[in-house]
């Protein structure tokens, strides 16, 4: 059998129950390399069993493979110290966190006290100053959101802002657009005071969730392309990061967890310039929509590539994020008239590459609103790009790790968007195998 056929609750209730014979039986059952998630439940029922030995070669390889996953890191200890000794697996700990540059506060702390408890008082003192209590404070990635006059999806967009796990690492800034000055004064200026008054009301639970939030207005009307710019330039000046966000996107619980892994591990100077929480797969646009029969399949796919990502040519126009040592060299594209455009024709010439997960982890709700820019400039019948995604992140646990995909990414494409059904069904068996 192949992990697509376990039940992830069952196995969560036999840990939850300390039943952890029961938990390694169930898994025996299951052939293959088993993913991290997995693996990193099986590793705990091995060290909770007492089989001490495996526990270590199995945590020895998944490190190696995931050197930053704090878990995999801890349990690892817990090996080397049944096996090998308090002194050992403090010494080993701080070796791994030096490595790797490790910066999660409850590995230091943890490391620091193994060592003080067996009088290494010099390397206790050197790894407790690298803790965030000790050191200065982290600097933190921006969410820059972009709104205009739509209150009601910068409502959704806020209140799924609001649901987000790893909220300490990021600080929100918010740019609104003036209504002065604008093609339709008389019709914008209503829509413009609801979002005043909506931000006003979210103004206290925001920062309750992230310690603090700026909040930007234009003087005038820029339009969106020089309103996005200006925002991305203001945030880069401050921030090392940022992630943009529109005004009409929806978020999910492992948004911003997938967006810290990706400006920490994947966006880079010579490789990858950006990262999307977007996806362009599980979504069917105008196309057919899904049968009740081939969502329940797609949702099988969508469960096993929900911790991988891939790269493709084009940067997504209402949500991407990069570090602002690279933003810089964009800027200037972007801002000009069909900014989103131009900037991916430069990509495409440049054979840019931007990361995006196979699962959304944001989706974009607004293509058709009334108020938007693409239904005010083209009319509603004539909005080529809608999104239609079925599937989302928020279905799924949050993976503890992330990896690129090595499978066929068109084949995916065609099954989870295309909604080819035998594509579907070969995606099926090759992700059952």
């Amino acid at each position: 059998m192949s992990e697509t056929n376990i039940d992830l609750q069952k196995i969560h209730d036999l840990a939850e129950k300390g039943l952890w014979q029961d938990v390694l039986a169930y898994l025996q059952a299951f052939s293959g390399n088993l993913d991290t998630n997995l693996a990193t439940i099986k590793s705990r029922a091995l060290l909770k069993t007492e089989q001490f030995e495996e526990a270590y070669y199995l945590l020895s390889d998944l490190i190696v493979a995931h050197p930053k996953n704090v878990p995999l890191v801890t349990l690892y200890y817990e090996a080397v110290a049944m096996l090998k000794g308090q002194l050992k697996a403090a010494f080993s700990l701080r070796d791994h966190i030096v490595a790797n540059k490790l910066d999660s506060e409850f590995l230091l702390a943890k490391c620091a006290d193994a060592l003080r408890e067996q009088s290494k008082f010099k390397d206790a003192i050197s790894i407790n100053k690298l803790r965030l209590v000790i050191r200065p404070p982290i600097q933190k990635i921006a969410i820059a959101i972009q709104t205009f006059n739509k209150a009601d999806t910068l409502k959704g967009l806020l209140d799924s802002l609001l649901k987000c796990d790893d909220s300490e690492f990021f600080s929100p800034v918010i740019l609104q657009d003036s209504w002065k000055k604008s093609k339709k004064p008389e019709v914008f200026k209503e829509g413009f005071d609801n979002v005043q008054n909506l931000i006003e009301q979210y103004f206290p639970l925001l920062v309750d969730k992230f310690g603090s939030i700026e909040l930007l207005v234009n003087e005038q009307n820029l339009g969106t392309a020089p309103s996005c710019v200006k925002l991305l330039n203001h945030v880069s000046k401050k921030h090392m990061s940022f992630i943009f966000f529109e005004d009409d996107c929806i978020l999910f619980k492992d948004t911003l967890v997938w967006a810290k892994y990706a400006i920490e591990n994947l966006i880079d100077p010579y490789d990858a310039h950006f990262a999307t929480c977007e996806s362009v797969f599980f979504d069917f646009g105008k196309k057919q929509a899904p049968t009740d029969e081939q969502v329940t399949k797609l949702k099988a796919i969508g469960e096993h590539l929900n911790s991988h990502y891939c790269s493709l040519n084009f940067v997504p126009s209402t949500n991407f994020l990069t570090k602002s040592e690279i933003w810089h060299h964009y800027s200037d594209l972007r801002c000009l008239p069909r900014g989103p455009e131009s900037l991916n024709a430069f990509y495409k010439e440049t054979s840019g590459k931007c990361i995006f997960p196979f699962v959304p982890r944001t989706v974009d709700i607004g293509m058709e609103h009334e108020m938007g820019y693409s239904t005010t400039n083209l009319g509603k019948g004539n909005v080529k790009e809608i999104k239609n995604s079925f599937i989302n992140s928020g279905l799924f646990p949050t993976p503890l790790d992330f990896s690129e995909y090595s499978g066929d990414k068109d084949l995916v494409y065609s099954a989870s968007s295309n909604i080819h059904p035998d594509h579907i069904d070969k995606l099926l068996k090759i992700t059952n195998e």
